[in-house]
């Protein structure tokens, strides 16, 4: 009901979810109790990409509309308005808020750095021709290049039609390292897994690479060798151990999964006749979200049977309610010994002695800081 659903994002705890929508409208969503919190206007077309603030309370929003926006999801207002030449493919947030790394479509990518006063800096990415053969921006109208913003370690790869992909640093943008894709095929788009140490590559020849992204080490390669379809769509698990993908077929809503060490077909999940647009492996629990060419959201979840008889082996299962008529006096031992053993360990505390309450929680959690549930907007109420 609030517009045809384009993009998603998690945050990092995994409680809200990010919507990108065709008529710009940007929404969150509660992942937890499946409400809107905050519904974000300010494109005025397709959203393209999603992304959170390491700290959960900015976003960073490419649309078609040639512009860049910064959010503050608190206050439900933008920050920062970016404008470009061309449509916007998608847009990256550094976790210190001083960069965003922008692919537009008609221009090189580039890293826009974010100065006081709504001042900013472009750095666009320098190209590659090939390994360690930079080509002159002057001769090139438009720079066909995928690229992703490494957070861990402040680089940003990239990969271009010619088969080349390349680490630059941040902010120099000066090339760390490149490599060749095997058989020089070209790269489309680029995805880091949870930690930054895998790094998938889709290729124009229907397949996505691995690569260990510390060193550029190309490990395998995933593919249907069947239909060798297109894939629109892909990510790691929250574990990083698998592989998924979503088909770019208009018909076909078929998501793969592949174990990453092995490259081994584990699943494939067959959905209603729409497309894959987008794919989001939840950062903690066992949930998938794809989203349609219809514009739909499906949440994929594990199936879970209780089994019952593991606790208790002559445990029977009952396929309706039974009646149970209670005998005279059948627990009362059993009361009377609780109440007995209650009552001999509670102490109570002397008048002079300080009570210790102590608090199970995670301090050391990764995400103990930062803003991780919103309540709804007075907009929305």
């Amino acid at each position: 009901s609030h517009g045809h659903a384009l993009c998603t994002a998690y945050n990092r705890a995994g409680t809200l979810l990010a919507v990108g929508c065709n008529d710009g409208r940007l929404v969150v969503w509660d992942f937890q109790v499946r409400a809107i919190v905050r519904l974000l206007i300010g494109h005025v077309k397709a959203i393209t990409s999603v992304d959170w603030s390491r700290e959960g309370r900015h976003l960073v929003s490419a649309a078609t509309d040639w512009t860049v926006l910064l959010w503050d999801a608190v206050r439900a207002v933008v920050v920062r308005k970016i404008s470009f030449q061309s449509p916007v493919l998608g847009a990256w947030l550094h976790p210190s808020l001083s960069y965003i790394l922008a692919r537009p479509y008609m221009e090189s990518p580039c890293l826009v750095t974010l100065g006081d006063d709504d001042r900013t800096t472009r750095q666009p990415l320098p190209v590659l021709l090939g390994v360690d053969q930079p080509a002159d921006p002057k001769k090139l109208r438009v720079h066909s290049m995928a690229c992703a913003l490494e957070k861990n370690h402040d680089k940003v790869y990239a990969g271009n039609g010619r088969g080349v992909l390349a680490v630059y640093t941040i902010p120099s943008l000066e090339v760390e390292r490149s490599c060749e894709v095997p058989g020089g095929v070209g790269v489309k788009a680029l995805c880091f897994s949870s930690s930054g140490r895998f790094l998938l590559a889709n290729c124009v020849d229907r397949s996505i690479k691995l690569y260990a992204s510390q060193d550029l080490e190309y490990l395998r390669e995933f593919k249907d060798p069947v239909q060798h379809l297109q894939w629109k769509a892909f990510s790691f698990s929250s574990d990083e151990e698998y592989v998924m993908a979503g088909v770019a077929e208009r018909a076909l809503h078929n998501i793969y999964l592949w174990t990453r060490d092995g490259g081994r077909l584990e699943k494939r999940l067959e959905g209603p006749p729409e497309g894959v647009m987008d794919l989001q492996w939840h950062p903690h629990e066992p949930f998938i979200v794809s989203c349609s060419t219809f514009g739909t959201i499906y949440i994929w979840a594990v199936k879970k049977t209780e089994n019952w008889s593991a606790f208790a082996p002559d445990f029977e299962t009952l396929p309706e309610n039974v009646p149970y008529i209670e005998l005279e006096g059948e627990f009362d031992d059993q009361e009377d010994s609780l109440d007995s053993g209650a009552a001999d360990t509670i102490q109570e505390p002397a008048d002079n002695e300080d009570v210790v309450i102590e608090d199970d929680s995670d301090a050391e959690s990764s995400t103990s800081k930062g803003v991780w549930y919103l309540p709804p907007h007075e907009d929305l109420l």
